[in-house]
């Protein structure tokens, strides 16, 4: 099963995104790494896993900055929020390794 998303932190201004998991706190960091996990073209959606943790988001081909993305591909991304959670928007490869 996929595990989306975090728990907002109530007890001040501002939202925190903190991994269920790992206690991972994603606070003030614009810009992550991941890899494809699963990408349906077809469909127009897929998931990634953000690097070094077992969270992963999903995305849609909406928000891919380049084209031809596969299962596999490290990717960089800007977490935001939707109504039903964060998801992974500014999709594009990474070309570090």
């Amino acid at each position: 099963m996929l595990n989306h998303l975090a728990s907002k932190d109530r007890g001040g201004a501002g939202t925190s995104l903190v991994s269920k998991k790992n206690n991972h706190d994603l606070r003030g960091v614009n810009d992550h790494q991941g890899i494809i996990i699963f990408y349906l073209s077809d469909k127009g959606y897929g998931y990634l896993r953000l690097v070094g943790t077992q969270e992963e988001f999903h995305f849609r081909t909406k928000n891919m900055l380049v084209e031809g993305l596969a299962k596999g591909d490290m990717v960089r991304f800007k977490l935001k929020e939707g109504k039903q959670g964060y998801y992974a928007d500014e999709v594009t490869r990474s070309w570090l390794a």
